[in-house]
């Protein structure tokens, strides 16, 4: 077993994020959180705009029903948390291992037309490219800025639990411990997967870490521990 680590308890009574990051299997888990939810899911999958409109967290708190707000951000293309969620305090999220997202990532856009594409992606890079451009990161999607100073900190002051896709059974258990929800009430689905149609060069996966490093570090940094033992204490 992994080491165990200090992340923020689970309050019901507060909406919280779930993080959509892409190519993490994130499509699976969203239809097990919608039966968690039910009326309390709410998807945010809408198209970047200059006019952001804001949840009301507070009134979501006032129903007394939980909620869960799941879906994409991503505070370096414009639609970030806490632009949508400037209240939110509490999150979730899977990560994926970073060069198998990048990787996943590149195959399943070259499969969908061009017109339907992000803008970054309408023409597509040659894979060398897309893989070594630093822009592109799951840091993106965290709420917060992230470095080698802080993301420690971050981590345990803003997340009830993260995940990984490589044990997303056990990641998904522990979620629904967290959230009081039976941990054998669901069925894990695989969907949105990518095949490969090209070869990728050798040694590319090195370069990509040294590029990538900060990534990989926090990966790396969830994978010494168990993300799926979130803070259970009844201490307040």
């Amino acid at each position: 077993m992994g080491k165990n680590t200090i992340m923020k308890k689970y309050d019901s009574s507060e909406p919280f994020v779930f993080i959509h990051i892409p190519k993490t299997a994130g499509s699976s888990v969203k239809e097990i959180f919608r039966s968690w939810f039910v009326d309390g899911f709410v998807p945010h999958y809408v198209a970047p705009s200059h006019h952001v409109e804001q949840y009301d967290i507070c009134a979501m708190s006032e129903t007394g029903l939980p909620h869960v707000i799941y879906g994409h951000f991503n505070h370096k293309r414009g639609f970030g948390v806490l632009d949508y969620c400037p209240n939110a305090t509490q999150f979730m999220t899977v990560m994926r291992n970073p060069w198998d997202q990048r990787v996943s990532g590149y195959f399943y856009s070259k499969s969908i037309p061009s017109n339907r594409r992000h803008p970054s992606l309408r023409n597509m890079p040659p894979l060398q490219d897309l893989l070594l451009n630093p822009k592109f990161s799951q840091l993106d999607f965290f709420p917060r800025e992230v470095s080698k100073d802080n993301y420690k900190e971050i981590i345990e002051q803003y997340f009830v639990a993260i995940g990984t896709t490589e044990k997303l059974q056990l990641s998904l258990e522990a979620f629904a411990r967290a959230l009081g929800r039976d941990p054998d009430s669901f069925r894990l689905d695989t969907l949105n997967t990518s095949e490969k149609d090209e070869e990728i060069p050798e040694g590319l996966k090195q370069e990509f870490r040294q590029v990538h490093s900060l990534e990989c570090e926090i990966y790396d940094y969830i994978c010494q521990f168990d993300p799926f033992l979130p803070n259970t204490s009844t201490s307040v």
